[in-house]
């Protein structure tokens, strides 16, 4: 499932990793704390930094000061909104693609379980 997504994402010029921090921007309301990114993505800081120095090479994120010491905050530029709707729409056919061989019953039931499984972990 993952190399599925992953090819999809490669299209786009993203790998896994890198979709996953622009999808949680994409997802945010406004700049999030460097910090929390860490924790929202269970990376380590450096891990994280690393890979926000690539995506903002590429232009797609940038790092402000947030005020309180040293402290950065991340947030999608026009160029990162733009790459990551593309990229969802090929990370959804993959994802569909996946769930193909499963009736409709089985599709539900699956979100539902989903749901309730990403409800435990994001309180």
């Amino acid at each position: 499932m993952e190399r599925r997504l992953s090819e999809r994402l490669a299209e786009h010029g993203l790998t896994l990793p890198e979709f996953r921090v622009l999808s949680l921007l994409r997802r945010a309301d406004g700049p999030v704390p460097q910090r929390d990114l860490a924790g929202r993505l269970n990376l380590t800081a450096a891990t994280v930094s690393i890979r926000l120095d690539a995506l903002e090479e590429a232009g797609w994120v940038r790092r402000r000061p947030t005020g309180a010491g040293r402290a950065l905050a991340v947030e999608l530029t026009a160029a990162g909104t733009a790459r990551t709707d593309e990229a969802v729409h090929g990370y959804l056919d993959a994802q569909t693609g996946l769930l193909g061989g499963l009736t409709g019953r089985e599709r539900s039931s699956l979100g539902d379980l989903l749901r309730r499984l990403g409800e435990r972990l994001d309180p």
